[in-house]
């Protein structure tokens, strides 16, 4: 069992923390509890021999209250690419992309229903460059929604929507479309 003192603070964890945690920490004591604090449903911990390319699945109700659902796939350190090809982690996260918004996952609302994912979070620790970015979407341009979480980006959020003061309601709509508020490219600032 883990010692308390060991827990990550969300809100005092830096980057170069971020960066020195493993898969299962970055996914149990970051990406997990930043889900729970943003309100998310049905969180679910895949990783392991039933992901399927989906290592977090979770879903949102957009601004209509219909259910999204979403995967994500975690990785440590950067994620690159050279123009024209691309590394092994990366060529892997094109084969999970395509598992994931290939498989249904079942509900965790005890009504044994099942879902297909409408969008997928490439996760890390670290960078992403342009160039993997523009490979991974390539390789998964008959899927919509693809967005790209940086170690930076993953702290944004972290600051942005765990913080006790009020979402601004101008954030409201980004949220009820983009669970993690990415869809524009960039996070609304708050005032």
């Amino acid at each position: 069992a883990r010692d308390m003192a060991d827990q990550i603070d969300l809100e005092r964890l830096t980057l170069a923390e971020l960066q020195t945690l493993n898969e299962a920490r970055f996914r149990k004591e970051v990406f997990i509890p930043l889900l729970d604090r943003l309100r998310a449903h049905d969180i679910q911990d895949l990783q392991g021999n039933n992901e399927f390319g989906i290592d977090v699945y979770f879903s949102w109700y957009d601004a209509f209250h219909v259910r999204r659902h979403f995967g994500v796939q975690l990785k440590v350190g950067d994620i690159t690419a050279k123009k024209e090809s691309a590394p092994e982690n990366v060529v892997d996260i094109c084969r999970q992309l395509k598992m994931a918004f290939g498989r249904t996952i079942l509900l965790g609302d005890g009504s044994k229903a099942e879902a297909r994912i409408d969008g997928f979070y490439v996760a890390t620790t670290g960078d992403i460059t342009e160039n993997a970015r523009q490979f991974i979407r390539q390789h998964g341009q008959e899927y919509a929604y693809i967005q790209f979480l940086t170690g930076a980006n993953v702290l944004e959020v972290i600051e942005k929507r765990t913080s006790s003061s009020r979402v601004d309601p101008r954030e409201l709509e980004i949220l009820s479309m983009d669970p993690l508020g990415f869809a524009s490219g960039a996070l609304l600032e708050n005032g």
